[in-house]
């Protein structure tokens, strides 16, 4: 009976881990979805520097190993240069 008992909890503790994954997942997606459209949205709204904030989305999404180096946004400053750094 207490196999029986450890087996039930078991799965039931693999069950609400496998419905957290896909929250998770979710959530990533959405904010993933989210972050795009903020950037295009920056994007259009300062076109001046839309090669920064095209820079900004290739360092969000991780390409090329660069992280963001967390300096000002450069649409808040007309003097502002990104600076990434490597992982």
């Amino acid at each position: 009976e207490a196999s029986i008992n450890l087996s039930k909890e078991r799965d039931s503790l693999q069950l609400h881990h496998e419905k957290q994954l896909v929250r998770l997942r979710f959530f990533g997606q959405a904010l993933e979805s989210s972050r795009e459209r903020l950037i295009s949205l920056l994007d259009d709204w300062n076109y001046p520097f839309s090669p920064n904030l095209t820079r900004l989305t290739d360092v969000a999404r991780g390409d090329q190993g660069v992280a963001y180096s967390g300096l000002p946004c450069p649409i808040l400053t007309t003097n502002t240069t990104i600076d990434a750094v490597q992982e």
